[in-house]
């Protein structure tokens, strides 16, 4: 098998961090919970002043606070003087990693502008086969 030399933006995080960052934007997928946080982004609310903004069931606010605080993203705050309110902020830390770990990742002066030149072309190798369960040419979902 030839020896394929990746460039170097293809390796810039390691699988652990790929994992992470793929958690906490599966939990920041939710539109909800991305309305939440662009709310808490200003600074601290209680629940009951996110549910109004947002015009949503308390029950469903909670819950999506609950997702949030568990990834991390969130700080949470009982007031000294009604232990029932509760009040939510974005953890400034958290935050800050996740933005370097976006542009980061994002980073458009990591990428190759050089075209890419496929490596089975160049070799007396045979080029991978989706099984020969189609014709030659033909393109299935299974090549993609």
């Amino acid at each position: 098998m030839p020896v394929v030399r990746m460039r170097q933006s293809m390796l810039r995080l390691p699988e652990p961090e790929v994992s992470e960052l793929s958690a906490t934007l599966k939990v920041l997928s939710d539109k909800n919970r991305l309305r939440i946080m662009a709310l808490l982004m200003r600074g601290e609310l209680c629940v009951c002043e996110i549910f109004t903004a947002l015009e949503l069931p308390q029950n469903l606010i909670s819950h999506h606070l609950a997702v949030l605080r568990q990834e991390g993203l969130l700080n949470d705050r009982h007031d000294p003087h009604d232990a029932r309110v509760i009040y939510y902020s974005v953890d400034p830390q958290v935050v800050n990693e996740l933005r370097a770990k976006l542009l980061s990742f994002l980073d458009l002066s990591q990428l190759d502008p050089s075209p890419a030149q496929c490596v089975y072309g160049e070799t007396d190798e045979k080029q991978p086969s989706s099984g020969g369960t189609h014709k030659k040419g033909e393109v299935t979902t299974h090549d993609l």
